[in-house]
């Protein structure tokens, strides 16, 4: 039975919330008066539905378009897996509880939902637009850009008007997704009312368009979704596709065994006081998943103790999130995946004692997005529990990505990221493990346990005539690095007690550093004696590694090896080698019969280019002159990284060779 009279939304939905625990109540709408009663699942015109499926299903119908559910307190209605996902596909509706004892049971044996994500695939409650045809895009889609243009006929055939809702993605694998809204249309060309928010959406990748049928201002809230009756693998709670303007809120989901609530290709909607608890019990789904979405924000979310991943956005963009707790996640704590300028500030992703577990991860193409105001501690996965990973292949081209003011403690690593993941800005970090960056570009400026500022990879580059002040050794006057000369000298200028880390400084009037190059000195000395005894092979005592185009093409490094010599019963000869990427650059041989000091030192220098260098130095040892040798040519290819090794090797394998200090300096031109 359709009822004439239509109730309006917000007038219900405040009065149902205002007086769900209370008496029965009279709400006057189109001249009509209609008295509630909450021991009944519904009440319009006089109508009372049973507090069943079947009378939630019918409530639905009757109350159709503009029309608000409520289920009372201390009730539960049971949805099976054998009887299928109770539906709306009408806009303006609600669904409104009473607070948690207000509740869904999911039960059967059955899934509802599984793991697609372009809502072909029901939740227990299903809220769902449609989606239409689709038409190719004539030319690449300009990042930032708000115009697309399709290709010709493309308008017509999909029926596209002003105010439509369309949805663009690609035939990947891993799509680029985004929704917007057409502003206007001139002959192929849409105007939208939002950006292009990939780079990635190109006619090589099958670019397109579709027009949507959303629905529009959803909303559900003050509700349990309880799933533990249900034994399916892969239940989802509450879906809600293509969906625009809605609202989900004042959730309580428990123990489904996929996500508890997933949106699904929306477009400006929200999440607020969200309460996961116990689901997504294997390693495949999220907690709560957005995928597709576009302008969704969320506040105040918790999930805990979920077997498989905790919340996750897929293919969003624009979307905002302030205030998320994840704890005991057993997989990805917070998931970004091919999702792209999304906003996050206040996140806290605590997984101690969860084996296998990693705290924010970035992946899959995931470009642009913002972290702010973050916490990751004890991600404890052996290779990959960082507090924030960015994968390698087959997950890469996560670039320009933005952490900042986030505290890391107690990971396997704090930060990961792989190589091809490229030019993100990891600012303010508190760590205190280890970080690993195979990617380019990668800057990480990190505050230590003692409260030392580091730049760990990365370089700060400083304009011409931009002055940078700060107070001089003595504390009596200010310094300012004042310019960048020419030949890239830095200049130095005012005050007195300037010091100059890592090298000598040439004073000018000014007192300002000329003619000299600024040393870089790299965390690469070592005074722990490393040993080698018990073998006559040439074995590497110690080794060190230079970086990938560190040296630039004109760079230089010195390095200056000491040791000392111990005979075991008849001593044979031993030899003492300095090498780069496996050359030879000098030998200490050494057959006497007492304990004797050696040393080497060497300056390699590039020239002119990354694959050729010179290089000289000299060796002495306690009984014998020195031994020196200069301007002797390379060719070894510095923009990969290469090794510098010291080796030694033993006619007797009794005697030992001791290597007491390594000491590198780079001089980067």
């Amino acid at each position: 039975m359709r009822l004439a009279c239509r109730v309006c939304l917000v007038v219900l939905c405040f009065s149902l919330v205002a007086y769900s625990q209370g008496p029965p109540f009279s709400i006057t709408s189109a001249g009509k008066t209609t008295t509630a009663n909450f021991n009944n699942l519904i009440v319009l015109e006089g109508v009372k539905y049973p507090q069943t499926r079947a009378g939630l299903v019918s409530a639905i119908s009757d109350a159709g378009s503009g029309g608000c559910v409520l289920i009372p307190a201390n009730v539960t209605i049971t949805i099976s897996s054998t009887d299928g996902p109770v539906t709306w596909n009408q806009s303006n509706v609600c669904l409104l509880g009473s607070g948690p004892s207000s509740v869904i049971a999911v039960s059967g044996t059955g899934n509802f939902g599984g793991a697609l994500r372009d809502g072909s695939a029901a939740g227990a409650l299903q809220f769902s637009g449609s989606a239409g045809s689709t038409a190719n895009l004539a030319s690449n889609a300009v990042l930032g850009s708000n115009t697309v243009t399709l290709v010709a006929g493309s308008v017509a055939a999909l029926g596209l008007a002003v105010g439509d809702v369309v949805f663009f993605d690609d035939t990947q694998s891993e799509p680029t997704q985004f929704t917007s809204r057409i502003l206007s249309i001139a002959g192929e060309t849409l105007t939208l009312a939002d950006p292009v928010y990939a780079d990635d959406l190109t006619t090589a990748r099958g670019a397109r368009v579709r027009e949507v049928t959303p629905l529009r201002r959803i909303i559900v809230g003050n509700l349990r979704i309880d799933g533990s009756g249900n034994t399916g693998t892969d239940t989802t709670g509450i879906q809600l596709a293509y969906a625009m303007e809605s609202i989900a809120f004042n959730l309580w989901l428990e123990s489904m065994k996929g996500s508890a609530i997933r949106w699904v290709r929306g477009y400006y909607n929200r999440s607020e006081k969200i309460h996961s608890v116990g689901n997504a019990t294997d390693n495949t789904t999220s907690s709560i998943e957005w995928v597709g979405e576009t302008a969704h924000q969320f506040s105040n979310i918790q999930s805990r103790q979920e077997v498989g991943f905790g919340p996750q956005f897929l293919y969003g963009a624009a979307n905002k999130g302030n205030g998320l707790y994840v704890a005991d996640a057993k997989q990805r704590g917070f998931k970004v995946r091919h999702s792209k300028f999304n906003v996050f500030s206040d996140l806290l992703v605590n997984n101690t004692g969860a084996a296998g577990a990693t705290g924010i991860v970035v992946s899959d193409g995931s470009k642009d997005n913002t972290f702010t105001g973050c916490q990751a501690v004890g991600n404890t996965e052996s290779g990959a529990g960082a507090g924030i990973w960015l994968p390698g292949s087959p997950n890469q081209d996560n670039d320009r990505n933005l952490f900042a003011n986030c505290r890391l403690a107690g990971n396997n690593e704090d930060i990961s990221i792989a190589s091809g993941s490229d030019d993100n800005q990891f600012l303010a970090i508190k760590a205190t493990g280890i970080i690993t960056n195979a990617g380019a570009r990668n800057f990480i400026q990190t505050v230590d346990s003692d409260g030392h500022f580091r730049i760990l990879s990365g370089q700060i580059r400083i304009p011409n005539d931009s002055p940078i002040l700060g107070r001089n050794a003595a504390g009596t006057g200010d310094v300012g690095i004042t310019k960048v000369q020419t030949d890239n000298v830095l200049g130095i200028g005012g005050g007195t007690g300037v010091r100059a880390y890592g090298g000598s400084v040439g004073l000018t009037e000014d007192n300002g550093l000329v003619n000299h190059r600024v040393l870089t000195r790299e965390a690469d000395d070592f005074t722990t004696r490393a040993s080698h005894t018990g073998t006559t092979a040439e074995t590497v005592i110690r080794s060190i590694t230079v970086p990938a185009n560190h040296l630039g093409t004109n760079g230089c490094f010195e390095v200056l090896v000491s040791g000392q010599i111990t005979n075991g019963g008849t001593p044979g000869q031993k030899d003492i080698r300095l090498k780069f990427d496996g050359n030879t650059l000098f030998t200490v041989t050494r057959s006497a019969t007492f304990q004797s000091a050696w040393t080497i030192r060497a300056t390699v220098c590039n020239r002119n280019a990354t694959n050729s260098q010179f290089y000289e130095g000299f060796v002495t040892k306690a009984d014998s002159n020195d031994l020196s040798q200069g301007n002797t040519t390379l060719s070894v290819d510095t923009s990969v990284a290469k090794n510098i090794t010291i080796t030694g090797q033993l006619t007797n394998s009794g005697d030992t060779i001791h290597v007491d200090m390594v000491h590198l300096v780079y001089k980067l031109r």
